[in-house]
């Protein structure tokens, strides 16, 4: 049992002392096991991703023997094994590894391996271990190094572990790892050299990498290595071994394989690897002085991507190795250590900024503002690799202007302009081409021409130019001595207004030759507001003054409109975008075009018949001016073809793409001009669409025709407010007010009195008088026996008595004792309040029902001219009742029937026909002060139709795959059964009654149904109404009855 055989990474003897025994030595193994090369497989497992149990079995021991187990790890990294070939000569080829070799990854440490034989773990010099923050004792972080085992590798073969990450490492300086090697245990054949480590960095491990390789040299064997000591450090890691480099030297490499494929005799080529040769201090030599060490180049990796790094070890081919190659096989141990990058640049950036802002008068303002910022600024707080990395200039000029002020001022003229203009170019620190190449040190490259050279600066801008212009709300309101107590007339200027708007962007970057975003908008709109007079021809006649004949009397209406607007808009959209080919500029790339013309034109009409009645229309129209294909330059050869066809579009109003409007009125009932009505409030609205969405442009062999939908909805609100009842009598007027004043209603009182004569009063003597009179509001008259009035104090001692004093004494004095009380309520009269009161407890009640519909027919083939409608062979498709929203059931058929409807198998789409009824009730009581009870119940039912009209061969069209579908809901008040108890085996009366009542609505259905039944309705036997007994119009109506 020797380290380096089965599975033995380590020994470690330690000195026991036993109790009347001598000293024993004893020995601890440490086992590291790969489980992803298992030697055998026992049952279905196929990989790891569900281990529930582990077993270890000690067997084949020749004998007997006690073993003490330490513990048992499952030891991961985030350093894998690298499976596929990588030997030299199969670089971007996918391969697996040969199986002659074994490989092992694993994981040494200070702790676990610092007494390990026969070479123990120091750390590399320079290096401490980092002390843990989180530990208030001052604990040791555990150094480790990543430790590689190889045996038999062949000659010019590789093993390898890899990590994928995703870093940007172009702002440091060098790169750095330690590294130690030594061989096996009792394996003589192994000496300096014979094995090379590699580091690999790129964006995959085969087609895109630096690579950097340095010869192996060996640690010599010794088990007593001093941590503490700088020597044993250098000796156990070598500065030999040690791979630190400057960055810059991987960018110079592949420069150099840039130049040599410039040259067209040269047969490097971007996939095969290009090798440069260095000497001891890194610079380039022969492979004759360079003793191993080199630098591989493979395809185009930029240290700005950095996605994945391989270290590994090498057995270098015999005939690519400087060194003395026997060509044997080899094995050995490899650990590495502080992988890292260091020296990062601190060349810093400075940042600018300027803006001027001037007020030209009245007439607007004038700004002009730069900015400019160069490569490595960036804010204390942020990160090396968050800093700016490119030279930014920019400049921006604007300004708004009023230029009604050079009309005359009592023309009011209002022109709103705005104009800006700004650059800005970005000059990159890094070439785009090449990320983690300078672009200074790409232009300076003496290989390259100034034609290439030119081709570069010109390509790597990141340049953006904006133009702007516009004009918003043009508008003049003329002169308003002219409408002085005049009404506007609808022709009048000021109701004209008009816009327009021009934007263009031009980009150009490393990846596009140029962008360019043209965007064109205009409007012009007309909005009359008017405010009508209202025409009462009965307001004056004499034998309608009645309260009766209000009715008539306030009958009135409007001649003209409230409101009448129209508005169009011209939105026009140019793109145009042509990409560079960067990996073959010689490759043609035609430019891109994305442009849009869309011409709106919305409609607004308001009008108040009578001061009841209102009536609204909106209306939108949507068309496109279709343009040529390509571009739309001046210099285009064809340019005044294509924009003599684009005005031709213009002129003939577009290709329509949608057309919709929407119908309002609403009536408010007049109930309020009948006296005994005014109580309630009742409004009537109905409101219709229609939509008109213009179908795909296809072929003229296909033929899908458009969508037309329409619906409408009727509703009816009613409001009863009982109060207003209640208020006409007066009783129960004075009886709401006073229960909502908390029941306290304004006090009576009566006046009582209490009289005593021949009463003696002795001075500054209180005398006692009792008049049970019930009450302490009370004042006192004393007079003497001569009637004069006797002046004294009152005290009131409670309801019945008080106390005088008088100054002076008298006899024969009258008292007269005054006083208001409460007359209280009769608690008969309290009691038949309230009773009322609970009667009046209803105070108001709203109710609302709603009936709607909508319709959708596709593959209709007419275009839209007039609201909708256009003329066919005298009539108007679709029809002034569909345009109206009026649901016709036959109305797909009427529309076949006119041939108004595509016959194309290609559409597939369903004739769509929906019905929705809503009732909603809402009733407010108040029986009692303070209590409040809110009753609401409601009742919804939804209906579809689906089907499919196709056409046969002869274009008679059918109806198919006919599909009725819908839902119902409804309040209801289940008190009636709620309490019902359950009798035997949990039977239930209330469900009992609920099937006798289904069957009495199957009874009825049938018998409706039998004379005339519905299309697609079941067949109802009037002699047996219940073979559906589970139809949903039995349950429907049957469900509320029973319960």
């Amino acid at each position: 049992m020797e380290v380096g055989q089965n599975y033995i990474a380590d020994i470690r003897k330690a000195t026991v002392s036993r109790k009347d025994m001598p000293d024993t030595t004893i020995k601890w193994y440490l086992f590291k096991v790969p489980i992803y090369k298992p030697q055998s497989k026992v049952g279905p497992i196929s990989d790891f991703r569900s281990i529930r149990f582990i077993r270890l079995l000690m067997n084949n021991f020749s004998e007997e023997i006690v073993l003490r187990f330490a513990r048992l790890d499952l030891v991961r990294s985030e350093w894998r094994g690298y499976t596929n070939d990588i030997s030299e000569g199969s670089e971007g080829i996918s391969i697996p590894q040969t199986e002659d070799e074994t490989f092992d990854v694993s994981v040494v440490s200070i702790e676990e391996n610092g007494s390990r034989i026969p070479v123990n773990y120091v750390l590399p010099p320079g290096i401490s271990r980092v002390v843990d923050p989180t530990n208030p004792y001052l604990r040791q972080l555990n150094e480790q190094s990543i430790s590689m085992r190889v045996e038999d590798l062949n000659d010019g073969d590789a093993r390898a572990a890899y990590k994928n990450i995703n870093l940007d490492i172009r702002q440091y300086k060098r790169l750095q790892m330690e590294v130690h090697g030594e061989a096996l245990v009792d394996d003589y054949g192994l000496e300096d050299d014979d094995l090379s480590v590699f580091i690999r960095i790129g964006s995959d491990f085969k087609r895109s990498y630096y690579e950097y390789e340095i010869p192996l040299k060996l640690t010599p064997y010794r088990s007593d290595y001093d941590d503490n000591s700088e020597a044993d450090r250098l000796m156990f890691w070598p500065k030999e071994n040690r791979i630190d480099f400057e960055l810059e030297l991987l960018q110079l490499v592949k420069q150099l394989r840039n130049n040599e494929m410039r040259d067209p005799e040269s047969v490097v080529e971007l996939i095969t690897p290009f090798v440069q040769y260095l000497n001891d201090n890194n610079e380039p030599v022969d492979i004759a002085a360079s003793r191993g060490r080199k630098i591989t180049v493979v395809g185009n990796p930029n240290l700005s991507n950095v996605r994945t790094v391989m270290i590994g070890v090498r057995n270098p081919a015999r005939q690519n190795n400087p060194n003395e190659d026997d060509g044997f096989s080899k094995s050995g141990i490899i650990w590495m250590n502080e992988l890292r990058v260091s020296d990062f640049k601190e060349d810093g950036g400075w940042a600018s900024r300027a803006r001027v802002s001037t007020k030209l008068a009245d007439l607007g303002s004038f700004t002009i503002a730069g900015n400019t910022s160069t490569n490595g600024f960036g804010s204390i707080d942020k990160k090396i690799n968050d800093r700016q990395k490119e030279d930014i200039y920019a400049y921006d000029l604007s300004t708004n202007l009023e230029m009604g002020k050079f009309f005359p001022k009592k023309n009011r003229v209002r022109i709103p302009m705005y104009f800006g203009y700004s650059e800005s170019v970005k000059s990159p620190e890094y070439n785009p081409l090449d990320p983690d190449i300078l672009l200074e040190t790409t232009l300076s490259n003496p290989e390259m021409s100034e034609t290439e050279k030119d081709s570069i600066r010109q390509i790597v801008l990141d340049y953006t130019k904006r133009k702007s212009f516009n004009i918003t709300n043009f508008k003049i309101e003329g002169n308003p001595e002219r409408l002085k107590g005049k009404k506007k007339p609808f022709y009048h200027i000021s109701n004209f207004q008009a816009s327009y708007a021009f934007n263009e962007i031009l980009t150009r970057d490393i990846k596009t030759h140029h962008r360019i975003i043209k965007n064109n908008a205009g409007s012009f709109a007309y909005v009359f507001n008017n405010r009508p007079k209202n025409y009462t021809p009965f307001r004056q006649t004499k034998f309608l003054k009645s309260k009766a004949l209000q009715l008539i009397r306030d009958f009135n209406f409007y001649l003209m409109p409230n409101m009448f607007s129209f508005r169009t808009d011209l939105v026009k959209k140019y793109q145009e975008t042509l990409i560079r080919n960067i990996t073959e500029p010689g490759a043609l790339i035609l430019p891109t075009f994305k442009k849009d013309f869309i011409w709106n034109r919305n409609y607004d009409l308001k009008y108040s018949i009578t001061k009841s009645l209102k009536f609204q229309y909106t209306a939108n129209n949507r068309s496109r001016i279709d343009e040529p294909y390509g571009s739309l330059n001046q210099n285009d050869i064809d340019f005044r073809r294509k924009t003599d066809t684009i005005w031709g579009n213009v002129l003939s109003g577009g290709r329509n793409i949608n057309f919709n409007h929407a119908i309002l009125a609403s009536y408010n009932l007049p109930l309020s001009k009948i006296p005994l009505l005014r109580w309630t409030s009742v409004t009537a609205r109905y409101k219709s669409t229609y939509n008109w969405t213009a179908g795909a442009l296809t072929r003229d062999i296909v033929e899908l025709g458009n969508i037309i939908t329409n619906s409408n909805s009727i509703q009816l609100n009613g409001q009863f407010n009982f109060t207003k009842i209640y208020n006409k009598v007066p009783y129960l007027k004075q009886l709401s007010q006073k229960v909502k004043s908390g029941g306290k209603a304004s006090k009576k009182y009566k006046e009582v009195t209490y009289k005593r004569d021949k009463i003696r009063f002795k001075k500054d003597i209180a005398k006692s008088i009792t008049h049970d009179l019930k009450t302490e509001e009370v004042s006192i008259e004393v007079k003497d026996e001569n009637g004069q009035e006797i002046k004294g104090e009152l005290i009131v001692v409670n309801t019945k008595k008080v106390k005088f004093r008088s100054s002076e004494d008298y006899k024969n004095a009258s008292v007269v004792v005054t006083g208001k009380k409460e007359v209280k309520d009769n608690f008969l009269r309290g009691l038949g309040d309230g009773l009322v009161y609970l009667v009046i407890g209803l105070k108001n009640v709203s109710i609302s029902v709603e009936n709607g519909g909508g319709t959708i027919l596709p593959g209709y083939l007419p275009q839209t001219e007039y609201v909708g409608l256009t003329q066919i062979d005298g009539l108007f498709a679709p029809g002034f009742p569909f345009v109206l929203g009026v649901q016709d059931v036959d109305f797909a058929k009427y529309a076949t029937q006119q041939r108004w409807v595509t016959t194309d198998s290609l559409q597939t789409a369903p004739y769509l026909m929906t019905n929705v009824t809503k009732a909603n009730l809402k009733a407010t009581l108040e029986p009692l002060k303070g209590l409040k009870i809110d009753l609401s119940a409601f009742k919804n039912s939804a209906n579809s139709r689906n089907e499919f009209w196709i056409a046969d061969r002869n274009d008679i069209f059918s109806p198919h795959n006919k599909l009725h579908s819908g839902n119902y809901s409804m309040s209801y008040l289940g008190i009636n059964t709620a309490f019902w108890k359950f009798g035997e085996n949990y039977s239930s009366q209330a469900y009992e009654n609920f099937k006798d009542i289904r069957l009495d609505v199957a009874w009825r259905l049938a018998n409706d149904r039998n004379a005339a039944r519905l299309p697609n309705s079941p067949i109802y036997n009037i002699n047996e109404p219940n073979k559906n007994p589970i139809d949903g119009e039995d349950l429907n109506d049957g469900f509320p009855n029973g319960y």
